[in-house]
């Protein structure tokens, strides 16, 4: 009789352990990796949104006391489903914007999906487990924090499929 519960709670783990392994929120396939690098140094400045959400309802704000410099990476990813992002700043304050189909940086809040200033450490940026759909093209820009900070970094894109830098193929674009 003492012996049920310890084997009903056993069989209860072991439900929890199969269904975490066959969770739709998970990276399915991390060995998925893809990496990015460049310099943002003398690069195009631009005043940085800080928050993503509509401008004209005041949920994205921009920073207006200073332009700084920023790169952008065309990309889009092979498979729907999460996708996490991230940057290493070599020697400086980076940040990290996501945009989808497009990206002006004249209206920082237009397409804006995802942010990220510092994951843990000012040298660190990471977007984690953002959703991102199979022939959408996305736009990752790399800046500065502040007017000072620019320099080189390295990153990566894992997730479920692959992240391919460039654009959208045609023959691949989704028009949801």
């Amino acid at each position: 009789m003492r012996r049920v519960p310890f084997v009903l709670a056993g069989i209860l783990l072991a439900c929890l352990a199969v269904s975490a392994e066959n969770s739709p929120s998970q990276i399915d396939n991390p060995e998925a990796t893809t990496p990015f690098s460049g310099d943002t140094t003398g690069g195009p400045t631009w005043y940085r949104a800080h928050t993503v959400g509509a401008g004209a309802s005041g949920d994205c704000l921009v920073t207006t006391f200073e332009q700084v410099s920023y790169e952008t990476i065309e990309f889009h990813v092979d498979t729907t489903g999460l996708y996490t992002i991230s940057s290493t700043w070599i020697g400086f304050d980076g940040f990290l914007l996501l945009y989808e189909t497009a990206f002006d940086p004249l209206d920082q809040c237009l397409n804006l999906i995802a942010v990220n200033d510092s994951a843990g450490s000012i040298a660190i940026s990471e977007i984690v487990d953002v959703a991102l759909t199979a022939g959408v093209q996305y736009i990752l820009i790399t800046t500065g924090n502040a007017a000072i900070d620019e320099g080189p970094y390295t990153g990566t894109f894992n997730g479920v499929g692959t992240a391919i830098l460039g654009e959208v193929p045609v023959e691949l674009q989704s028009f949801s």
